[in-house]
């Protein structure tokens, strides 16, 4: 069951995407480590988005996020797409995974 969650993730964000308008935006987030449910789901659907819809998509910074936060979570250093929580077991939180799309006109 665990090794289908990519495909339907990628279901899940493809839907989001054809749903928004031009100018919307999608967040994508979920709570694994898992690079194969993250960052390979992200570029998948904007790769898919394109070429099977002509969608194009901007990933949108969460620098802002990072900085509001730095001092309450823990991130992990410099990804490509999105940001991550890094588990913290004391302080029960984590992992949490946030990559945000805009559709664009």
């Amino acid at each position: 069951e665990r090794r289908g969650l990519p495909q339907l993730q990628l279901e899940l964000l493809l839907a989001g995407i054809a749903a928004a308008r031009p100018g919307g935006e999608i967040v994508y987030s979920t709570c694994t480590l898992s690079q194969n449910q993250n960052l390979s789901v992200v570029e998948q659907a904007v790769h898919l988005a394109q070429e099977k819809h002509g969608i194009q998509l901007q990933v949108v910074s969460l620098k802002p996020l990072v900085q509001k936060f730095r001092n309450t979570f823990h991130f992990a250093p410099e990804l490509h797409l999105g940001e991550m929580v890094i588990p913290h077991l004391a302080a029960n939180f984590g992992p949490i995974y946030l990559c945000k799309l805009k559709r664009l006109p």
